[in-house]
């Protein structure tokens, strides 16, 4: 009885849902009940959806975008950018393409094809203006999906002056939660992302999977510093990150980071995991680390993450944790990072600064071809629980508090660590997979939190895990948007 009730309230929900066209300035009857009769965007701000309802987005708009009424979990309102639908001005929007203010269960789908853009912004120092592709204010479950986000501010090269470039901002988010961010194509702005709180609460569940994020200066920025709300449950999952392109100038003396995030002193940031992520490119000396985590953080997880830089590396290495937290608990297990170079100028793998006695477990990676393999440069790493890793080629396996301990027989003993760790080079592939000979195969430990690698597979293959992102297999599948949606539900049910 019970069940055939819900079968008939969703059939209800269905039935009522409705389908609206919208393109610039309207067409025929304007009423929005068909592409022929499509209504204005003007009429749209002001039109009254329904939960499940469809909003049919069309052609080329210059008109800003401000969702009316708020959709239910389950059953959203959808924006669906069409094929041909362009939301371009020359100079951008500065309050945002999609203003979406306290509406809850809004998706935003480019369907693959629909795009947010200026034309012109970006052609020399000029164009530094405040540009937001999606702005987002004190929303619920709300996900933008498929969607291209580009050209908001096309940073010149060892040219323009980055300090207004700040204010450009592909998506941005202000005391959200259940916010989803997925299979979206990003570039040119300074942030891709920039996730943010600034009131008293507990903000839960940010996540994104499988986006692209290219010519930015700092792909995702995560923070609650300026308010003392507690966030958990970030995730950061698939994907591709491209370090720097077009950032790693004299001019910009900011932060180019794949992942940012900051808390201040007082607020809390917990939870957050970075998984299964390519991040490549050429960041320089300018940037601070592909992963930068600083301030009050704790529980975290970095896992099956591919990082590779080609001419230059990051000032402050692949992770770096700054941290002012109680007793934090450090995760980094299954990733391969490979440098530039055993000498000067290679690299760090993964550097730890920390003002409190800190737990690390550093399992299954590779770090290879870098200057420093670990870096304790506080050195208030209280418990080292790292093992099974694979260090080379290396110029120095460990520093703590400015020890150098060049050989990993010399940083076992420093550490009390590392004794079924190898230092054989593991002959990867130039995608950083390992093949059936690699020293890295089936070298490594079972990892409770990491049961598939980078491509979906299934850990382990053989007797043991490999070390490194990938879990050799005959023939290793792409990565897929399903893939990680399957590891967000298993990493949230955590």
């Amino acid at each position: 009885m019970i069940r055939a009730l819900i079968i008939s309230m969703v059939m209800a929900l269905q039935a009522g849902a409705a389908t609206y066209f919208v393109n610039q300035a309207g067409s025929g009857a304007a009423d929005g009940s068909s592409l022929g009769n499509a209504a204005s965007i003007a009429t749209l701000n002001g039109h009254t959806s329904s939960a499940g309802d469809i909003i049919s987005l069309n052609g080329t708009c210059t008109s800003q975008i401000i969702p009316h009424d708020s959709g239910s979990a389950g059953n959203v309102i959808t924006y669906r950018l069409e094929s041909d639908f362009d939301h371009a001005t020359a100079s951008g929007f500065t309050d945002g393409a999609f203003k979406i203010t306290s509406k809850n269960f809004v998706r935003i789908d480019g369907q693959n094809a629909g795009k947010i853009r200026c034309t012109a912004n970006g052609d020399g120092l000029a164009n530094q203006a405040t540009v937001f592709g999606i702005n987002l204010s004190g929303c619920i479950g709300v996900e933008i999906v498929n969607t291209l986000i580009t050209n908001l501010y096309v940073h010149v090269f060892n040219t323009d002056n980055t300090t207004g470039a700040r204010n450009t901002q592909a998506i941005t988010a202000l005391n959200c939660q259940l916010l989803t961010v997925s299979n979206c194509f990003i570039s040119h702005a300074y942030y891709g992302n920039i996730w943010y709180s600034d009131t008293t609460g507990v903000r839960t569940n940010w996540m994104g999977f499988s986006n692209t994020i290219s010519h930015c200066s700092t792909a995702y920025f995560i923070s609650n510093s300026g308010g003392s709300d507690t966030i958990s449950n970030v995730t950061v999952a698939g994907g591709w990150i491209q370090m720097g392109v077009n950032w790693y100038d004299t001019p910009n003396a900011n932060h180019i980071d794949g992942i940012h995030t900051a808390t201040g002193s007082g607020p809390v940031m917990t939870h957050l995991r970075a998984i299964g992520t390519k991040y490549s490119g050429d960041p320089s000396a300018h940037s601070t680390s592909t992963i930068y985590l600083t301030d009050n953080l704790n529980f975290v997880w970095i896992e099956n993450n591919y990082f590779s830089a080609s001419n230059n590396t990051s000032a402050e290495g692949f992770v770096d944790f700054n941290l002012n937290s109680t007793a934090p608990t450090l995760q980094v297990n299954n990733n391969t990072m490979v440098g530039i170079g055993t000498g000067s100028g290679g690299g760090i793998g993964i550097l730890v600064h920390s003002t409190a006695s800190t737990v690390v477990r550093f399992k299954n990676n590779i770090i290879s071809n870098v200057r420093y393999g670990i870096y304790d440069d506080t050195g208030n790493v209280g418990t080292w629980d790292t093992d099974y890793n694979c260090f080379a080629p290396i110029g120095t396996c460990g520093i703590i508090n400015a020890s150098f301990h060049d050989t990993l027989a010399e940083w076992r003993t420093a550490t009390g660590a590392e004794s079924h760790s190898i230092n054989t080079d593991p002959s990867l592939g130039t995608d950083g997979t390992i093949g059936t000979s690699s020293t890295a195969k089936d070298a490594g430990t079972t990892v409770a939190t990491v049961t598939v690698d980078r491509y979906g597979d299934s850990r382990p293959q053989g007797s043991a895990y490999d070390i490194g992102m990938d879990e050799y297999t005959a023939a290793a599948p792409p990565v897929t948007v399903d893939t990680y949606r399957a590891l967000r539900w298993r990493n949230l049910r955590r």
